[in-house]
């Protein structure tokens, strides 16, 4: 399976400071995967920094037998995107 990186993550990711690699990591193991209909994923993995509880966020689609990559972002607002 490739991971496609769109133009619109690789824009929001240097707004962001979010490395491509970190993004692949969240997508090959997440700590929680949620899955909306029909073929859209948001996978979330949990970091600390300076004692704050944290979570990357990385919005996929599938599609045949590729990840496609919409945006990805960091936020500190956690129940928000637990559900």
């Amino acid at each position: 399976m490739n991971i496609i990186f769109t133009k619109h993550f690789l824009s929001r990711a240097r707004e962001r400071n979010i490395n491509s690699n970190l993004v692949s990591r969240c997508i090959l193991k997440p700590d929680l995967l949620i899955s909306t209909p029909p073929n859209r994923y948001r996978s979330v993995n949990y970091f600390k920094k300076d004692n704050r509880q944290y979570l990357l966020v990385v919005i996929f689609d599938r599609v045949d037998n590729n990840i496609v990559v919409v945006t990805a972002f960091i936020t500190s607002k956690i129940d928000k995107y637990l559900k």
